[in-house]
Parts: structure tokens; C-alpha cells; sequence
């Protein structure tokens, strides 16, 4: 088999897996107008309410890909986790930031299967993509030009040729074994109950982790009375989960029937990653790649945003923009941040979901003088503990230029503020961008002479949208057709508010790809050329 692509390949790219992070690709390939095709081995989407919230992230995602009309009706904008210590005392309420770094709520719950419905849906307005259930993927071979997959296709042997092929089959992932990759980390010896209700009586917009090590649990509630509870059993538990141990443990709570629980689970969590996630023209996405703990609820958000990371490059060197070598970032920007997630989710259930009452004891103690110190109270309850999403190394341009506090700009997720238009309106920031690269020109003295300076060979072939954004409270404009909007939120100030006649490039996925002052354009656009030509 290739180690790397050695050319852009032909055909529709094949994704197996018609879970989120499957759909979410097929989405994001659809939009940009890929061919593509989605095999899934079921019959039909899941009917399990596995995954249950979003983060601010993904949503920004889902904006981007014109999903979020279609999921609306099946989201609960959320306001962050409650956490709760020992004989249920309140510890803190972690919120995220007073002004939403990306436009959306930090939290959203949803049921899966109402969720795969709308996503699934979705992919109905692109004519370039579909959905073939009850096919099992066998095997494939890869070639200089793609991939040659074979399945069961209800049964019946069926082959399909494509230009890539994504393994988006979560954590018993064919692809995985297929390409040869291992998982290395560790799995919890602990086991939870997990029951899925409905005719909840309360409804929380909000997730609650309660650090009682008399019974540590945790409650995430949905839309229509759907609730979400999982519970830690006693380390000597052995057997499965019956009506009768739902009751018992719900009592506290409320009072269930049987048919109002839709699932009722023991499960041992993982924190796993696989050592690589591509071979050639093969990519592993979400819990194929990854699996971890589900007390971040950074699952399922990794996976959608493997999905954002990966899904541009495809569409660019399928498009010519670029030679496939840059489909070798995918891994070197997307592993750093799923491994921190992963430790993230450990510590947590290390420190909140703790059995000992002496380590749970001195966590409340460390909490209480945390937020009585005005560092530790943003910390906490603006939910700094969260990794920033960024990346150290891949598509980006470092440049000669001395621009302050470049290396915290370049490579980070850009925030999405409102911004106010030149004709009175205001949006978020990526409706205005676009879906694909953008420059935000920050501050510039003469937006008119702009297009002028980007007219590099490379910044044609990018076609970058070019706007121009303001700190501070200073009026929108348009000047010969660049609009220059202002950010209403003051979000970017305390990031970008020093810099004058700097740009940003912004690639379709919104991190930072290169920081420059106009001057540079020439420059960074002939090492743009350099390390990652046109194919």
C-alpha cells in the first residue's frame, strides 16, 4: 500500500460510516461539490441516543455548512455544566466566556437519532452525494489514482472506486484494522449505568456533574423530556442492566416506567488514539482515530472537527488548488489537540467523578479558594480549562515579519463576532466570509488599494474573499468594493485591537494560517507557492 497520495485521483470520495462524523463530512463535501458516496453497514441510522451535545465549535461547523436550519429543530441551545461536590453542594457553574467565542452556544444537547435524521436529510439538496445503506465494506486496494473498495452490498458483492476513502465507523473501526493502525492509551476499568429517558419532569438546559463520591453521576438533559443519566456502579458490580436497578438508581430523581426508558447500558469508557490516521488515500475520522472518556463531552466533537479539517483539503487538491501532499497535515494538526481533549476528559473523571472522599474533599477546598480569587473564578467558570483549539504545525505560513503577538494569533481558531455592515445590519463574522479562504485585512488604512496588493499568483489561485474588520468603535465602510465591517461584540480586540494594516489568512476551517503586515503580501504569497503548490 502508498504511504502518501502521489496524485489528486478521480471518482467520488467514499466515506463509510453514516454516523455524525460521517455525515458532517458528506456535508461539508457536498457543499463544496465533491462527489461523494457514504456507505453504512446498518440498514438504516442509528436508533440509539448515544452522543448527546454539541459544542460551540461544531455549531460554528454546522454554520459554515448551511447545516444548523436543518438541525434547529432538533438542537436545545445550552448554557454550560453545573458542577457538584460532596452531599451535593454547588462547586461551580462553568459557563465559557460572557461573549461566545464562536458565535454559539457552549453546549447543546440533541438526541442522536433526531439528529442523523437531519443530517441525513441534509445531504437531499446536493445532488453530488448518496447514502447506501445495509453495505458492509470488505476490503479495498489503492493505486497511484484512488481506491478501489469492495463491500457487501445487501448481501451481494459490490465494488466502488474513488479518489479517497474516510473510515468514519467509530470505535470497531474496519478502516482501522484494514490500514494496519493500533490504538495505544488506556481503558477504565470502572463501569457505568447509562439510561436514556423520556417524560423527564425537569428539564435542564444545562449539563450537571454531581462529585458525591457517595455515588458520583452525571445528568445532561434534551429537548421533549429526553434526559440523559449515567452513573458510576460499585467497583465489585458484574452483570447487565435490568428495569429494576434503572429504578433503584432514578429514585432520588423520579419515578420511570419501562417504556420510558429507550436504552439502558453498562459501559467501560476508553482513552485511545490511533497511531496513524492515514495510509495513502485512506483517512481514519472521530472514534475511529480517537476515543475518550465522556466527561468533557468532547467525543463526538472531535470527530466533526476531524470532519471540518479534513474535508477543505480533499476539496482543494480535488480542485486543483493544491497538490496532495497538504493531505499530510491532516494528522499533524488534528492528533495534538485530540490527545489534549482525551486528557482533559481523564482529569475530570479523575477529580469530579472521584470515589475517594479525601481527594473529593481537598477538590472542594481547592475549588472554594479558586473562585474567591478573580483569575481562578474566569478560569473556572469561563471554562478556560477547555484546550484551545490550535495547532503548532501544518498548513501555515510562519513569514519574516516581527507582527506582536503573531505566534498566539497564528494557528488558532479566529473568534466569530458579530460585526456590524456598512448598511446598519449586523452578522456573525463567516456568513460574511464565505466558505472558502479569507483575508480579514485588521484595521487597514487605505481598504481601496487591497485588492491591488494581493495580486500574487497565489493569492489568485486561493481567491481568497477579502474583508476588512475594525476594533474599537469605529464606523463600517465600503471602499471600492471592500467592505470593511466593525466588530460589535469588541470579541477581537484584546486578540488583534494593536494591529494596523495587518492581514489574516483564514483558511475555510477559520484557523489562522498566516499573520503579515501588507507589505509582506508578495512574500508570504511566494512561500505560500513554495511549500504548497497548485497540483
Amino acid at each position: 500500500m502508498l504511504t502518501e497520495p502521489r496524485s489528486a485521483g478521480s471518482g467520488p470520495v467514499i466515506i463509510v460510516g453514516a454516523g455524525p462524523t460521517g455525515l458532517a463530512a458528506a456535508n461539508l463535501l457536498g457543499r463544496a461539490g465533491i462527489e461523494t458516496i457514504v456507505l453504512e453497514r446498518d440498514a438504516d441510522l442509528s436508533d440509539e441516543p448515544r452522543a448527546v451535545s454539541f459544542d460551540d465549535e461544531s455549531l460554528r461547523c454546522f454554520q459554515r455548512a448551511q447545516l444548523l436550519p436543518d438541525m434547529r429543530a432538533v438542537l436545545t441551545p445550552g448554557t454550560g455544566t453545573k458542577y457538584f461536590g460532596i452531599k451535593g453542594r454547588p462547586l461551580f457553574y462553568s459557563r465559557g466566556p460572557r461573549i461566545p467565542p464562536n458565535g454559539h452556544a457552549v453546549k447543546s444537547p440533541f438526541q442522536q437519532p433526531e439528529l442523523e435524521r437531519a443530517m441525513c436529510g441534509a445531504l437531499n439538496g446536493y445532488p453530488t452525494v448518496s447514502v447506501e445503506f445495509d453495505t458492509q465494506v470488505t476490503g479495498f486496494e489503492q493505486d497511484s489514482a484512488g481506491v478501489t473498495v469492495t463491500a457487501l452490498r445487501r448481501g451481494v458483492a459490490a465494488t466502488y472506486r474513488g479518489s479517497y476513502l474516510l473510515g468514519c465507523d467509530g470505535g470497531r473501526s474496519a478502516i482501522r484494522t484494514l490500514i494496519g493502525a493500533t490504538l495505544t492509551g488506556s481503558s477504565y476499568e470502572d463501569r457505568w449505568l447509562v439510561l436514556d429517558t423520556t417524560d423527564n419532569p425537569f428539564l435542564y438546559r444545562f449539563a450537571v456533574h454531581h462529585g458525591d463520591p457517595g455515588q458520583p453521576h452525571v445528568i445532561i438533559g434534551g429537548r421533549d423530556g429526553h434526559c440523559r443519566y449515567e452513573f458510576l456502579l460499585p467497583p465489585d458490580f458484574s452483570g447487565e442492566a435490568t428495569f429494576e436497578m434503572a429504578q433503584e438508581y432514578l429514585r432520588q430523581y423520579r419515578e420511570v416506567s419501562r417504556d420510558q426508558i429507550k436504552r439502558a447500558q453498562i459501559y467501560s469508557f476508553h482513552a485511545l488514539v490511533a497511531d496513524k490516521w492515514q495510509e495513502g488515500r485512506v483517512f481514519l475520522l472521530g472514534d475511529a482515530a480517537h476515543m475518550m472518556p465522556p466527561f468533557a463531552g468532547q467525543g463526538l466533537n472531535s470527530g466533526i472537527r476531524d470532519a471540518d479539517n479534513l474535508s477543505w483539503k480533499i476539496a482543494a487538491v480535488l480542485g486543483g488548488t493544491f497538490s496532495p501532499e497538504l493531505l499530510t497535515s491532516y494528522q499533524a494538526e488534528r492528533r495534538p489537540h485530540a490527545e489534549a481533549m482525551i486528557a482533559l476528559s481523564r482529569r475530570l473523571g479523575t477529580v469530579i467523578m472521584t470515589r475517594s472522599r479525601l481527594k473529593a474533599t481537598l477538590r472542594d477546598a481547592a475549588v472554594s479558594l479558586a473562585l474567591r480569587i478573580p483569575r481562578g473564578r474566569r478560569y473556572l467558570e469561563g471554562m478556560s480549562f477547555k484546550p484551545a483549539p490550535r495547532f503548532a504545525e501544518g498548513f501555515r505560513i510562519q513569514g519574516q515579519a516581527d507582527v506582536p503577538g503573531k505566534q498566539v494569533v497564528l494557528g488558532r481558531l479566529f473568534p466569530q463576532p458579530t460585526v456590524i455592515r456598512s448598511d446598519g445590519t449586523s452578522t456573525l463574522l463567516d456568513d460574511l466570509l464565505g466558505d472558502g479562504f479569507a483575508v480579514v485585512a485588521v484595521n487597514p488604512a487605505e481598504p481601496a488599494e487591497l485588492p491591488a496588493v494581493m495580486d500574487h499568483p497565489a493569492w489568485r489561485r486561493l481567491a481568497p474573499r477579502l474583508v476588512g474588520v475594525r476594533t474599537g468603535d469605529v464606523s463600517p465602510s465600503v471602499d471600492r468594493g471592500v467592505e470593511t465591517v466593525t466588530d460589535a461584540d469588541g470579541l477581537l480586540d484584546p486578540l488583534i485591537g494593536d494591529y494596523r494594516d495587518v492581514l489574516l489568512l483564514l483558511r475555510p476551517d477559520r484557523y489562522v494560517a498566516a499573520v503579515f503586515p501588507v507589505s509582506e503580501a508578495d512574500s508570504i504569497g511566494s512561500e505560500l507557492a513554495g511549500r504548497y503548490p497548485a497540483r
